[in-house]
Order: C-alpha cells, then structure tokens, then sequence
C-alpha cells in the first residue's frame, strides 16, 4: 500500500470511529502500525491516543511498535500507552519495560 493510501485508511478509520462513537478495530490500524513508511507508523500510533471508546485494544500492536526501528516511531507508540496507561495496566506494564531496553 503506498504512503498516500495508508495516511488516506488513516482518516477514513478515524472519521468512522468518531461517527460511531467507538474505537477503530485493532485490525483495521494493525497493517499501518507495520507500513513501510515511518510516517504511517507514526501517525497510526498517535492516531489510537484520540479515538473514542475502550483502546485497550491497541495495547499489543502499541507495545510491539515500542520496539520499532525508528525512534519516533517509539515515541509515539510510548506517548499513546500513555494515554491508555489509566485503564490498561499491560500498557504501564510495557512502559516500564521499554523504559528499561532503553
């Protein structure tokens, strides 16, 4: 799938979450958490902190994109199992664990 396809998935993932009130499904952001270009990666991940619902779903492929290639891409799986760090407690679990690989 091409950059310009994915950051298009990307919206039309999020305009539907937010018109049904609920969160995306883990398999619907899973593929654009391991696109080839670091930017999907990146926005996919910073994608899971803002939408509605229980996220908890995207604790797996949030932790597994803790251990990406690409620094910021870690960044911004850290910073949305922050957001998710209050209800989930794998995700402060896996924090706390990639704050020590660091």
């Amino acid at each position: 799938m091409h950059s310009e396809t994915a950051l298009f998935k990307l919206v039309v993932v999020e305009s539907l979450a937010r018109l049904q009130g609920q969160p995306a499904h883990a398999g619907d952001l899973q593929p654009l958490l391991e696109h080839h270009s670091g930017f999907v990666r990146i926005q996919a991940a910073l994608l899971t902190r803002d939408l509605p619902g229980d996220r908890r779903v995207f604790v797996g492929p949030l932790t597994t994109a803790l251990f990406d290639p690409d620094a910021y891409v870690r960044t911004s799986a850290a910073l949305a199992l922050g957001q998710l760090a209050g209800t989930a407690e794998s995700a402060r679990a896996a924090l706390v664990a990639a704050g020590r690989d660091s």
